[in-house]
């Protein structure tokens, strides 16, 4: 859980899930299909992100693509945990 106060003060609360799997293991579409759901309960995130050092199958691709209400509702990151935390001082 990560929370952001911009420079208005407003804040945003973000859930990112992390799987560090090898880069042959697929994320799927019920690991996607999970966290969705914990965005639309009460109190919950304004966005999630699933970020993982593999990447994701197709199914969770198609899944963001089509069944999630807006881009800037989830975002799939992946091998993108290896560049934030080289990017990380």
């Amino acid at each position: 859980i990560a929370i952001h106060t911009d420079h208005f003060g407003i804040k945003s609360k973000y859930f990112i899930e992390c799987k560090h799997y090898a880069e042959s293991n697929k994320i799927g579409v019920d690991v996607v299909r999970t966290l969705h759901g914990v965005k639309n309960t009460k109190d919950g995130p304004n966005k999630t992100i699933v970020a993982t050092t593999s990447t994701f199958t197709e199914d969770a691709r198609k899944f963001v693509d089509s069944e999630i209400s807006s881009k800037w509702d989830m975002s799939l990151a992946d091998h993108e945990i290896v560049r934030w935390l080289q990017s990380y001082r």
